[in-house]
């Protein structure tokens, strides 16, 4: 295991799933940890597993939809571990079980506003902060449901292929892609990383 002893990240979307796990291994290597979650009850939850175990965590109440909630997210980790050495964005939504035809405007609206403006004000507010103290490494989580799917339906004599693709998720990808690089020429690389995966 690699030490990560006074170092500090930020992991969104880690009151469960995959942003609880980033978060996990992160205290295990002895970084403190800022744990955002637009759940808070989850993200004490998280927050509670890493101080039991050693680590110095604190969960922070965080809507990435909401500028002045991640604002605040960079500003309390700055202000309690006076430094950002790093982040795992991992905050996102699914809109799998809607099929696009049944999707409504306010649910297509807000997987956007997670998915794709929650990634870029994080990434906005996090990439001064860790320049202020020397660089550090960001990462923007995103997924392979954009293109998995699929099963084979009949109807009549023909065969169908139904993709079972989430839109959004697609969209996602591209943005996801595309925003990362972005910042990470215009972040004064190397002091500053920026990757997706």
């Amino acid at each position: 295991m690699f030490n990560l002893k006074g170092k500090s990240f930020i992991v969104t979307g880690a009151a469960s799933g995959i942003g609880r796990a980033i978060a996990l291994v992160l205290g295990e290597a002895q970084a403190s940890v800022a744990v955002a979650d637009y759940d808070p009850g989850g993200a004490a939850d998280t927050a509670t597993m890493l101080n039991k175990s050693g680590a110095n965590a604190q969960a922070i109440k965080a809507d990435v939809r909401d500028e002045k909630d991640v604002k605040a997210m960079v500003d309390r980790a700055m202000a309690t571990y006076e430094r950002l050495d790093g982040a795992a964005n991992v905050a996102g939504i699914s809109t799998r079980s809607l099929k696009l035809c049944e999707l409504s405007l306010a649910d297509w609206r807000n997987c956007i506003a997670v998915n794709l403006t929650g990634a870029f004000l994080c990434l906005k507010y996090q990439i001064p902060a860790m320049l202020k103290t020397g660089g550090g490494s960001i990462v923007v989580v995103s997924s392979t449901a954009a293109t998995q799917g699929g099963c084979v339906r009949k109807r009549n004599t023909h065969v169908v292929l139904a993709m079972d693709i989430d839109l959004a998720y697609v969209l996602r990808e591209i943005w996801h892609a595309s925003l990362t690089k972005v910042f990470a020429k215009q972040a004064c690389c190397p002091a500053t990383a920026c990757r997706q995966i």
